[in-house]
Parts: C-alpha cells; structure tokens; sequence
C-alpha cells in the first residue's frame, strides 16, 4: 500500500470534522481544487466549452461520486492491455493534463495506464455517436478526429487529446459525435472499469485513514463504526 501524504490526510481529518458539525484543528483546508491547473485543450468553440466546464469544476470529487453506488472494490483486478513503453510514457504523459486524473497517486496513475486498451479505427468511423449510451473515455495517439453537435463541427481533437470524459462522470447520452477525420489509433479505458478502480482506490485510502486515525491520541478508543464515519 501506499503511504498517504500530510495534505492528503489533513483533508481527509478536516472534511471528516466538518461532517460532525464540529471546527476543524486547523482552518486551512488543504485539499483545494486548483482553478488554474494546467490542460490541454480541444480544438473547441465557446459554446462546447461552456457545456463542459461545469463538470470540470468537480474533477476533484470523483473518487467520492462513484464510490457511493459501489460495493467492496479493494480487490477488483482491473484489465491489463499489453502496450510498449513509449505507448505507456505517452498515455502517463497526457493523462496528466486530464482533469479526470490529476488527483490520482502515481501508483493509480500506473493502473489506469494497464486499463488503456489500444485500438485503431478507420477514416470516417464515428467512434462515438451524439445520443448513445457513454462506455468508453478515449485517448488519440494518432490521427485527428472531429467533433460533431447536432450535424455542425464545432471542433476537433489532436494526438494528445483525449474525449468522452462526460461519459465516466454520469450516466447520460453522448453530447457530441466524435468521428475519424483519417485513420486513427486510440487508447480508451471502459466507464466501469474507471468507476471500479476509483471506487477501490477510495476505499484503500479509507483504510489508510483509519489505521492513521489510531494514532491520534483523543481518536484511538472510538470504535470502528466511528472511525469509519471520520475517515
């Protein structure tokens, strides 16, 4: 396991405190989201910015949002796509700029590039379709691919880039169609496999939690029922 840093753990405690309606030990919070992290953008207009811009704001939740209708998820054994090291240095790379991932531990960063499932589509494939069920998150290494609103292009997507991110955030249909401008490659990672992986890695920081919560000295006799709640 890996070992949770100070800030992570001081937000975790003040959060925890926060919920019991009591004043945290200290006021700074710690656990911030970062309104000017760094990210690469879509070719985009403003109007498809806009729509997107909302679920950015909450990046930083995820973890919490599908560990709620989860079960025990500590073990689940994500899927492992065998790639070469300059497809795994590229997927890490880019994954950084992404705002579903920014907040993931390099170890979980490392799981989820084992989840990225390479494939190749041809020229004019529609690789999502406006309306559809999300499924998959999407990653472009080679090629380009348009971005399609109710029959108008209002973008289009890089080597670099990745779409598809509203999908793992609800369930709810395709905003846009994504279709192949040439032929591509693309690495895409399943929504239940995200949703999986995040819920386990919030459990296993839960557990974390606790056994540092034992340590605090007017925490160490509140029961594991207790204990849970603060973590």
């Amino acid at each position: 396991a890996t070992m949770m840093k100070k800030g992570e753990f001081a937000g975790k405690l003040n959060r925890a405190f926060e919920r019991m309606g009591m004043t945290p030990p200290h006021p700074k919070r710690t656990d911030h989201f970062d309104e000017e992290h760094s990210e690469k953008t879509h070719h985009l207009n403003d109007d498809f910015k806009r729509r997107i811009a909302d679920a950015k704001k909450h990046g930083h939740r995820l973890k919490d949002v599908f560990a709620k209708p989860m079960k025990v998820m500590a073990d689940f054994i994500p899927p492992v796509y065998p790639k070469s090291q300059e497809e795994k240095d590229f997927i890490n790379e880019n994954l950084k700029a992404n705002f579903l991932f920014q907040h993931l531990s390099s170890w979980e960063h490392r799981a989820f590039i084992d989840a990225f499932e390479p494939i190749e589509v041809e020229k004019f494939t529609h690789i999502i379709t406006q309306g559809n069920k999300g499924d998959y998150f999407y990653l472009l290494h080679v090629g380009r691919v348009s971005i399609i609103i109710d029959g108008q292009n209002v973008g289009s997507v890089a080597p670099g880039e990745s779409f598809g991110e509203l999908a793992l955030l609800y369930d709810c249909p395709r905003a846009a169609t994504c279709a192949a401008e040439t032929d591509c490659k693309l690495f895409r990672v399943d929504q239940k496999t995200v949703k999986r992986l995040l819920a386990g890695f919030t459990l296993k920081g839960d557990q974390e939690t606790k056994a540092l919560l034992k340590k605090v000295s007017f925490m160490k006799h509140l029961d594991e029922r207790n204990l849970t709640k603060v973590a």
